[in-house]
């Protein structure tokens, strides 16, 4: 008869079958809260931590909000990884203040930090993936959440087992499985009082709406959400490959920055594609669909296929997305606004080792890590080499902000961005769209320009990180 341990073993290494969700010899971020999910997580890669080569580092953020008690879960989380045997990276943030701040209600306040915190820890390892301890029962509780938020498909996908580097390794087992995972091995775990305030729709949803639904609906209402999530999946991968043809077919011009589409074919689209042709083709100009709403896509299909050929030209801007819908007879271009300098203001994450692509500056950073060894000393103008070790991640790259100073390799002492473009003869027009490599510290790259003393690559240096601008 198989135990609890067998279930929640075997449900990993089903998920984890054809490799992806975690690799053979793969180095992965386990994110722990202390909680009875997060808590059999640990345990159970732990376990099975030689049968794929895995390795481990947990990871906990203090998000400041209970005092005692969030020290007392990071003192337990500590405790927990070192009786494991996993090196663990603990760290508090007032992330309270960041809500009063941002204006943020409590939960995405502590959501986005504990993105970041994660991101920037992987970076820091160079983490394969980042392990998250939902279940299926928050899976069907996100499915619910978006439900009522009027979500399409892509809303009632859940929370896939596999997003990126973020894998959820006990999507499917119920919350009842880690509880009695935890049981079966001893395992004490925290319990956080917030999660049982009805202050929160989510806690209200667990407590009292599928309970609810269950008792006078359906008593599987769990299963049969699980079922519509998995339909909705095949449905809108299913609809995304259509709608990426049909995108294709209407294209006249293409450019980095630039789409140039024939109104009829998105006119004679069928409705269930057109809006997906139309995000697809902004996020084609611009680098992503993050941000961009629904009703903003809604808006720029009607736009793009209302009237007649003969209507003259017209050009509106998206809401939200940066992007400009320019209408000229027969033809539709959707078009990355470029910015006025003294308007612009960018900031993005860079993916260590990755492409990130900083669609307003019109560049793509490119990084790589090697050892000292291997690099084979300075290169072109929009390449540096970097300490990897002497940086403080996150790493960001974004335009310039006044005050923005640094020492330069080899200078005597630091100096304003701005004096060292003019001296550079860098025309005005041009200094706000500079990328500037920035980590906690300040400014370790002026792209084309100069590096960072603090950041140069020394004979003690023992990783490098490879760093270019590429347009486009």
């Amino acid at each position: 008869m198989a135990t609890v341990s067998d279930t929640v073993l075997a449900s990993i290494r089903a998920l984890a079958a054809g490799e992806p969700l975690l690799p053979r010899g793969a180095r992965v971020l386990v994110a722990v809260s202390g909680g009875q999910d997060s808590c059999c997580l640990l345990h159970a890669l732990v376990s099975m931590r030689d049968e794929r080569g895995l390795d481990l580092h947990a990871a906990h953020l203090d998000h400041s909000f209970r005092g005692e008690e969030s020290l007392a879960d990071s003192a337990f989380v500590r405790g927990l990884a070192d009786a494991l045997g996993v090196p663990a990276t603990i760290e508090r943030r007032d992330v309270p203040a960041v809500a009063r701040r941002l204006r943020l209600t409590a939960q995405e306040a502590a959501r986005r930090a504990r993105h970041a915190f994660l991101d920037e820890v992987a970076q820091r390892l160079g983490a394969d993936r980042i392990a998250l301890g939902h279940t299926r029962d928050d899976h069907v509780e996100t499915v619910l959440l978006n439900l009522f938020r009027g979500t399409g498909l892509r809303g009632l996908r859940g929370l896939a087992p596999l997003a990126g580097s973020r894998v959820r390794p006990l999507r499917n087992l119920p919350r009842e499985v880690t509880a009695a995972y935890c049981r079966a091995h001893g395992l004490a775990y925290r319990t956080d009082a917030s999660n049982a305030s009805p202050r929160y729709r989510r806690n209200r949803l667990r407590s009292e709406l599928l309970p609810e639904l269950a008792t006078y609906y359906n008593p599987d209402v769990r299963g049969a959400i699980e079922r519509l999530a998995c339909i909705a999946s095949a449905d809108d991968d299913y609809l995304d490959a259509a709608a990426a043809k049909a995108l294709e077919a209407a294209v006249v011009e293409r450019s980095a920055d630039r789409l140039s589409l024939r109104r009829a074919a998105l006119s004679q689209m069928h409705p269930a594609l057109r809006g997906r042709a139309m995000r697809l083709a902004v996020e084609a100009v611009r680098g992503s669909i993050v941000d961009v709403e629904h009703g903003a896509i809604a808006w720029a299909v009607e736009a793009a296929t209302a009237g007649g050929p003969s209507d003259g030209v017209w050009s509106r801007t998206l809401r939200g997305a940066n992007v400009r819908l320019r209408v000229a007879g027969p033809l539709v271009a959707v078009e990355r606004m470029i910015a006025p300098a003294n308007a612009l203001r960018v900031e993005r994450t860079v993916a260590v080792p990755g492409t990130t692509r900083v669609h307003e500056l019109g560049v793509r950073v490119e990084c790589q890590v090697a050892p000292s060894a291997e690099w084979g000393g300075p290169g072109a103008a929009c390449e540096a080499a970097l300490d990897l070790e002497a940086l403080c991640p996150p790493l960001t790259v974004r335009n310039r902000r006044p005050g923005d100073r640094m020492r330069s390799l080899g200078a005597p002492g630091s100096r304003k961005i701005q004096d060292m473009l003019v001296d550079r003869g860098v025309p005005a027009r041009d200094r706000d769209r500079l990328p500037l490599l920035v980590d906690r510290v300040g400014v370790v790259w002026v792209a084309g320009h100069a590096i960072a003393h603090r950041a140069r690559v020394t004979p003690d240096t023992r990783t490098v990180l490879l760093v270019r601008t590429v347009s486009g």
